[in-house]
């Protein structure tokens, strides 16, 4: 699994850890739901990307802009093709 994290930069040293409260967003993705999570549940309680087809040219997208709930099993969908760039409209 992976994580994708953004913080505001006001945590200076990551050697000790990430301050939780200098995060903006994350996601963390995995195939499969029962995987060990790896980052607090208060940041992300789910998964995206339950399901996706590993080296199979899938990607993983927000459900729709600015939509964030904390859970990436809800926030996010497989889509067939990357669209690397693209925005919601």
């Amino acid at each position: 699994n992976d994580v994708i994290l953004i913080a505001d930069g006001s945590d200076v040293n990551y050697m000790d850890g990430i301050n939780i409260n200098s995060v903006i967003d994350c996601v963390e993705y995995h195939v499969s739901s029962d995987h060990l999570k790896e980052i607090e549940a208060e940041l992300d309680r789910g998964f995206g990307g339950v399901g996706i087809i590993k080296y199979g040219g899938q990607s993983i997208e927000r459900i729709s802009a600015g939509f964030d709930s904390n859970n990436s099993s809800v926030d996010f969908e497989i889509i067939d093709h990357p669209t690397p760039g693209y925005q919601h409209e």
